[in-house]
């Protein structure tokens, strides 16, 4: 019977799709020759071990793009929204990059004003009403949309997932915007596999071809 066997394991390989009579007499034949009461043994593998890493490393890595990135995007699109009023017109790049962190940093805080703000802004006067209606209007539109409040680093990292459709606003703004003067650089909503990357782990190989990060 083993003779048997061995004949059959020895062309089954190449034969047992053209011949299922074979395949059968293979199955039955090892069957057969098994001692009492055996079980097929288990091989355990890495690939479980393997997918709960690359998942981990996934979250990590969304955890961070989400945090490390919310609030300079977030001054980009002030940025974007208030860059072509006369108010901000050939302003010292240092005090307009002040009033555009203003309504971020109200925008962020739980009931945050930019007049409670302002004086903290020891380089910014008080704004003309009409501009001061804008950021307003800015900072109560920004609160409804953004996500729970206050945001802070802990909050970004605790839940990243509730900022997401900010971040989608955000990006629909940015790609609307692409043929308009200095352009904000668009981005990607997650985080992208690039070799030497700050804030990303990688479980493979990067493919630097197919592989590029836009932030």
């Amino acid at each position: 019977m083993l003779s048997h066997l061995a004949l059959v394991v020895r062309h089954s390989s190449s034969t047992r799709t053209s011949d299922p009579s074979l395949a059968t007499s293979h199955s039955t034949i090892y069957s057969q020759s098994l001692p009492a009461n055996h079980q097929k043994p288990e091989r355990p593998t890495l690939l479980k071990d393997i997918l709960n890493a690359a998942a981990q490393m996934a979250m990590v890595n969304f955890d961070n793009h989400v945090a490390t990135n919310f609030f300079s995007r977030t001054r980009r699109w002030i940025r974007l929204q208030l860059g072509q009023k006369m108010h901000f017109a050939n302003m010292e790049g240092r005090r307009e990059k002040s009033w555009f962190s203003l309504p971020c940093r109200a925008a962020t805080r739980q009931d945050g004003s930019i007049w409670d703000l302002l004086p903290v802004y020891t380089s910014l006067s008080e704004p003309p009403q009409d501009v001061a209606t804008d950021l307003e209007t800015l900072v109560a539109t920004m609160q409804s949309l953004m996500g729970p409040l206050p945001v802070t680093d802990q909050s970004l990292l605790r839940e990243p997932q509730s900022y997401l459709a900010w971040l989608h606003i955000v990006l629909a703004d940015f790609q609307d915007a692409q043929d308009t003067p200095h352009a904000p650089k668009l981005f990607s909503m997650t985080p992208q596999a690039v070799e030497g990357c700050q804030f990303c782990q990688h479980a493979f190989p990067v493919n630097r071809r197919h592989h590029r990060i836009h932030s």
